[in-house]
């Protein structure tokens, strides 16, 4: 059964990582934790919030895949990086 507001030992099952993960994760930051005296407390939503949130940063891997499917589409429309060049700086100063 998932509580509202979880205990350190229910997120680690949740997220299927070692307990320990969890204490060092929330101690620096990584993990949203509420502090109640000397214990953690997380909240489901937020963890879910910040579950879906993580998986949309951009990974170095996703980067490369996304910067050579550019690079592909930029040769099959005879693309010049110059000219995607000025696009982009064009589109960033329009904003």
């Amino acid at each position: 059964m998932i509580h509202e507001v979880m205990t350190t030992e229910q997120l680690a099952k949740y997220l299927q990582l070692d307990e320990q993960t969890i204490y060092r994760k929330a101690s620096i930051g990584q993990i949203p934790a509420v502090h109640i005296g000397k214990t953690l407390r997380f909240k489901k939503d937020v963890i879910d919030s910040w579950l879906r949130i993580s998986s949309l940063k951009w990974t170095a891997k996703k980067r490369q895949n996304l910067r050579g499917w550019a690079k592909d589409f930029a040769v099959t429309k005879g693309l010049e990086e110059e000219d995607i060049e000025k696009s982009i700086h064009k589109r960033r100063h329009h904003k």
